[in-house]
């Protein structure tokens, strides 16, 4: 590996602790000083402190080369620990410095992976219908070079979180509730809508929504929110100084689902910061009761070299498949996705009727 001053025009080595075999991708962090590298030859990525030379595994087994997508008995790294996961020859990488999600063209399977660096574990980013069935020969490759847009996700921005317990009942007004400026959406809570009531304390009105929340840019959770409008006292403390440009509160209820599933106590859990799209209103979720319309964009540039092209594609959207429980069929539908039954085990495909 050699780095060029820009300004001198010098280039120099960079010490690296450990053999690398024709490096072909690189991305660098440069908040943490800390050089990303697609090692071709030992079917990895690597990790390399830029001040210090040493390495770590990022991705990939070393030496072991996954099979081909469609037909590799060896193909292994849909979902699960990037440690174990078998690339075969990476090259071009893209990082998401915000989110912390490194993409790597995985050209010879081929597919683009990404890698959640702070769980150190690996999706599936890319695999369009054309990279499969196609009878590539082994010198033939997918997607060789990446580049990745800023990530613009258009919804409301979490201000302030609070755990409380109001009961009864359980299960509906126990969690993470949080808090946000909700002046800019006087539709979020219906005029009319009525206000619930539970024995010896009145409540404000509220309805139901879909909703997703992202984090870092990232779809993190989709599922059910109950909203109180601006109109309202917050739901927890009252408006105050913790946040006085609070308006309005949301909570999770059932069903609800994190991305990539499952994630054991999670079920509650918002971050100041994270971003929440407010869709349609229960039961069915309607397109035309939604209130974010505009969907999150990420594009992901793909260089591909046999195809002689550059293909374009959205990484933002939820995946097209979600293992999870059972979950309302409604808002499966509303998300195009696959759930796995709770009774057979089995995946069942959920699909637009």
């Amino acid at each position: 590996l050699c780095v060029l001053d820009l300004q001198s025009g010098h280039m120099f080595a960079l010490e690296v602790h450990r053999p690398l075999s024709s490096p072909t991708g690189l991305a660098v962090d440069s908040t943490a000083q800390v050089l990303y590298v697609a090692d071709f030859g030992s079917h990895t990525v690597l990790r390399v402190d830029i001040n210090e030379g040493n390495t770590s595994l990022v991705v990939g087994v070393p030496g072991v080369a996954g099979g081909r997508g469609d037909a590799g008995t060896q193909f292994r790294g849909d979902e699960g620990l990037a440690s174990e996961a078998l690339l075969k020859n990476p090259t071009g990488l893209a990082l998401d410095v915000l989110a912390q999600r490194l993409f790597v063209a995985d050209s010879a399977n081929p597919a683009v992976r990404v890698v959640d660096l702070a769980s150190g574990k690996v999706t599936i980013a890319v695999q369009r219908p054309g990279y499969y069935g196609h009878g590539l020969s082994e010198d033939d490759v997918g997607p060789v070079g990446l580049a990745l847009g800023e990530s613009h996700v258009p919804g409301l921005e979490v201000r302030w979180t609070i755990h409380a317990n109001m009961d009864p009942p359980p299960g509906t007004t126990e969690g993470e509730y949080f808090h946000f400026d909700g002046t800019s959406i006087p539709d979020l809570v219906p005029a009319g809508t009525p206000n619930p009531s539970l024995p010896g304390m009145p409540l404000p009105p509220s309805i139901l929504r879909y909703a997703r929340q992202f984090r870092r840019g990232v779809l993190i959770w989709a599922g059910q929110v109950r909203f109180w409008g601006e109109d309202t006292i917050l739901i927890g403390p009252q408006r105050g100084d913790p946040c006085p440009e609070c308006t309005a509160t949301g909570l999770r209820e059932p069903p609800g689902i994190c991305v990539p599933a499952p994630c054991e106590g999670q079920e509650y859990i918002w971050e100041v910061g994270d971003v929440v799209q407010i869709l349609g209103t229960a039961p069915d979720f309607a397109p035309e009761t939604e209130l974010h319309t505009e969907p999150a964009v990420q594009n992901l540039y793909m260089a591909e070299a046999f195809n002689f092209a550059v293909r374009v594609t959205n990484v933002a959207p939820p995946p097209d498949h979600i293992c999870a429980d059972y979950l309302d069929p409604t808002w499966l539908i509303r998300e195009g996705i696959v759930a796995k039954g709770s009774l057979s085990g089995e995946y069942d495909y959920v699909a637009p009727t």
